[in-house]
């Protein structure tokens, strides 16, 4: 069962769409990335539940944002969808050039609100678009669904088969992964 929504409805995970490299699809007439497609059909991220099968999954489209435009209010919006969701276990697509900050940004929203609630939160994204062939989008949003079954409550990063803690992640942009830096 996958459900689209914005308010605060069943499901046992919630996915929170907010744009970056993952969501965006080919433009052949301009030969440029963008979310055009996407404003009027499917998340990339609902295609891909569909195809892994993946049950009891909610989705939510907060915004298709290039995350290098993500400012504080756009977090703090975000932090508050999380804070305010029904849901423990939340997977959060998300850009991959900040996502690092916007993962700290809410954990410490989290904790300065008393998130005593247990929501287990991931976040995700992709290097390459979902739309074109090699992507890793299918497996990293795979992945990061179930890790937030598995992990202690907190905020989290799950890229490249790897879970991260966001205090400690970088994007490395030599090799596009993220790493931990206390390895």
């Amino acid at each position: 069962m996958m459900l689209r929504t914005t308010n605060n409805i069943p499901g046992d995970t919630l996915v929170i769409v907010t744009g970056g490299t993952f969501e965006k699809t080919y433009d052949k007439e301009k030969g440029e990335l963008n979310f055009v497609d996407r404003v009027n059909g499917d998340a990339a991220c609902e295609q891909i539940i569909r195809r892994v099968r993946a049950l009891s999954v909610a989705i939510d489209v907060l915004m298709y944002m290039n995350s290098l435009d993500m400012t504080d209010e756009n977090r703090r919006e975000l932090a508050i969808r999380i804070k305010e969701s029904s849901q423990n276990k939340l997977v959060v697509v998300h850009g991959t050039d900040t996502m690092v900050q916007s993962a700290q940004f809410v954990g410490a929203y989290l904790l300065q609100h008393a998130n005593d609630d247990g929501k287990r939160v991931v976040f995700t994204g992709a290097m390459v678009p979902h739309c074109i062939d090699g992507s890793d989008a299918e497996f990293n949003l795979a992945f990061a669904l179930g890790v937030a079954s598995q992990v202690k409550p907190g905020v989290h990063i799950a890229m490249n088969a790897r879970v991260l803690d966001p205090q400690d992640a970088y994007k490395d942009y030599t090799d596009m992964t993220f790493k931990n830096s206390r390895a």
